[in-house]
């Protein structure tokens, strides 16, 4: 739901089993680094299929947004996909992308100590290069998933 209720009911899961596990890292550090991975694909997926992968699908106006979806994907700022949902099969593409950086996340023992901060708490993530490569392939399956559902323009 892209910034509605069952995003926010996950995002209050990880944060309260992220409180759960502090000072050291635990199982709540898990599920925070997948619920953020999760929050950050959708909008970093969009702008990397309207901005390179298919531009051919988008309009003109879903173009030039794609800069700014990319900037708010990686502030963890899922509402940044909410212009390319036009269709709501658009939100299969968000789903698929944030599954797989999730399970990449939790695969990889990948951690995070810090409830909101986007790309910026990376470094803080336990096994941050594992961390940064489940947010590429989460956001190149999404930004797949996108362009494969939409239609061309004509």
């Amino acid at each position: 739901d892209m910034g509605g209720p069952c995003n926010k009911i996950a995002y209050a899961t990880g944060v309260l089993l992220l409180a759960d596990c502090l000072p050291e890292n635990g199982p709540g550090s898990l599920v925070m680094a997948a619920v953020m991975a999760g929050g950050m694909v959708p909008p970093l997926a969009a702008a990397l299929a309207a901005g390179l992968l298919g531009r051919h699908y988008f309009t003109k106006d879903e173009r030039v947004q794609a800069p700014a979806a990319a900037l708010k994907g990686l502030m963890f700022i899922t509402e940044g996909v909410l212009p390319y949902l036009v269709a709501k099969r658009m939100r299969l593409a968000c789903i698929v992308g944030s599954a797989v950086a999730g399970a990449v996340s939790m695969g990889s023992h990948c951690g995070l100590c810090a409830p909101h901060g986007g790309i910026f708490i990376v470094p803080l993530a336990e096994n941050p290069w594992l961390y940064l490569l489940a947010l590429a392939v989460g956001t190149l399956c999404g930004a797949l998933c996108f362009v494969l559902l939409r239609r061309p323009l004509l």
